[in-house]
């Protein structure tokens, strides 16, 4: 019996078996790569914006996630991480489930790593790093976006249900439709490779594009009724749902081209820790992929219109799954890409329906077509843990950075506000404090990996000047009146903040018409 393809769990059995070793392995998976941030408070950037996310409601509410609201009332708005990444991990393991399911792998190892990519992937370890806030509010929008896929597949009208499972997602957060729209092409490509009828496969079409539909107008009708009550209105801001449709200005063609360009740059450009690793174990995974579906086409004798479908949603397959880059006008970062996971995921199917499951029509010795199939199931499974390997150590690197920009940063706002009570005239939370700068930072050898990353490139944790307070109030808990501006914008005002030294310099603290200035660089 071969051990890597062997199907102890198929789709006919308990689905609930199936969901308890996604969380079994997900859990661990996750542990391993986040339990970091889970345990430790390394609040940074927008993460110390929201520690206590009350205030972000209607902000969110503005950009269109009027859900977001709903959720935090139910998990309450504090941000506690440990609480945080358990939720997270319990609905990454439900995009694990849905998708094994969507996809029908069969073999116990590739359900296995399926669970580690999607747990470790790189958009996983950016959203714990620095938005902690909304990170199970990020994981339930893409447990949605597969739940309905899955519902799609499963039932003949349930795309109904998983156009409001969408619409749920998308209140939760937008970016992540493309993960739904990856799924369906996948699901297209099995149906292809598997010769269902072209009615099947044409059905599954139209119901993916019927559900996206209603999906939006069951999202829009929320977003009216949740501008309605609170009396808010849309902002423009660059990740607003606001003039999503709008493309003037916007070159639709090159638009599109950039899209295509930009997911292949970003992938062979690869993410993780070890990036030249990374980026050859990409290459061989796209090039076994390619070749097991050729050669599983070819094992199934596909007729010309199976291989046009194929065709067609392998060609679309880099679109959908960075759609974000299209509808954002190229407005995307590091946090939107978690649909990018999915062409691992098509690796692994394609491993299922070629390389781990011997063809019996082949000519060859028996023994002989049992010891290839066995090297290839043991190489497949070698490249994938490479990356999960990747991911597990950029993550805690990443968690370790953040670690120390937390410690540090600390350090030196303790000094400040020290600075600041030894200051004559200065009465905890009466006097004004306008804060010139940020707090000064280093680069640290051996992150340099990180630079690049959504959230990851600053040396601090306070990275702009609104977070000021929050921190004061939430890491510090001491009093403070902090303003944003001087009474009057004068020469001499601003002449006299210029001959400041910045902090730790003497005379770093002073007051100038009447507001004490702390002049951090």
């Amino acid at each position: 019996m071969n051990p890597l393809g062997a199907d102890t769990l198929t789709l006919q059995d308990n689905w609930l078996a199936l969901l308890r070793r996604c969380v079994l392995f997900v859990f661990g998976f996750g542990l391993l790569a986040h339990a970091y941030c889970y345990l430790n408070p390394i609040f940074s950037h927008d993460a110390l914006y929201t520690l206590s996310a009350a205030h972000d409601n209607a902000w969110q509410i503005e950009l269109g996630r009027w859900a977001q609201p709903i959720y935090r009332a139910l998990r309450a708005p504090v941000t506690a991480p440990w609480l945080i990444g358990c939720i997270s991990l319990f609905f990454l393991s439900l995009v694990s489930f849905f998708t094994i399911r969507i996809l029908g792998l069969r073999s116990a190892a590739l359900r296995v790593l399926a669970c580690g990519l999607l747990t470790c992937y790189m958009t996983v370890t950016i959203v714990n790093a620095s938005y902690l806030s909304w990170a199970d509010m990020f994981m339930l929008a893409l447990a949605l976006c597969c739940a309905g896929v899955f519902l799609l597949k499963r039932f003949k009208f349930g795309f109904l249900g998983g156009a409001l499972c969408l619409a749920v997602a998308l209140a939760l957060y937008q970016p992540y439709l493309s993960v739904a729209v990856g799924l369906v092409l996948l699901l297209l490509i099995k149906m292809a490779l598997e010769k269902k009828s072209m009615r099947a496969v044409f059905t599954v079409a139209w119901k993916g594009l019927a559900m996206g539909a209603l999906a939006w107008i069951l999202y829009w009708i929320g977003q009216q009724i949740s501008l309605g009550v609170t009396g808010l209105t849309l902002t423009d801001s660059y990740n607003s749902i606001a003039g999503i449709w709008n493309f003037s200005g916007h070159a639709r063609l090159q638009l599109f081209i950039d899209t295509y360009r930009t997911f292949f740059s970003s992938f062979f450009s690869a993410g993780g820790y070890n990036v030249p690793a990374a980026v050859a174990v990409n290459v061989l995974i796209a090039t076994v992929t390619l070749a097991a579906l050729a050669a599983a086409a070819h094992r199934n004798r596909l007729r010309a219109a199976h291989i046009a479908v194929l065709l067609a949603a392998l060609v679309l397959l880099p679109f959908g799954l960075n759609l974000a880059y299209f509808m954002s006008k190229a407005a995307e970062h590091d946090v939107m890409k978690y649909a990018f996971v999915l062409l691992y995921l098509l690796a692994l199917f394609a491993a299922d329906k070629f390389i781990f499951r011997e063809n019996p029509e082949s000519s060859a010795p028996k023994e002989t077509r049992r010891g290839a199939y066995r090297i290839a199931q043991i190489a497949v499974c070698l490249l994938m843990a490479l990356i999960i390997g990747n991911g597990v150590i950029y993550a805690n690197g990443a968690y370790l950075k953040k670690d120390l920009e937390y410690q540090a940063t600390l350090s030196v706002m303790t000094r400040v506000a020290d600075r600041l009570e030894q200051t004559e005239g200065y009465v905890a939370g009466q006097t004004q404090v306008l804060f010139i700068g940020l707090p000064p930072e280093i680069t640290r050898t051996g992150f340099a990996r990180y630079a690049d990353a959504t959230g990851l490139s600053n040396n601090r944790s306070l990275t702009y000047d609104e977070i000021y307070p929050y921190y004061f109030e939430q890491v510090m808990g001491r009093e403070i009146n902090i303003t944003f501006g001087l009474p009057a914008d004068t020469a001499d005002n601003q002449a006299a903040i210029e001959r400041m030294p910045a902090f730790p310099g003497s005379g770093c603290c002073a007051y100038v018409d009447g507001v004490l200035v702390v002049k951090m660089e």
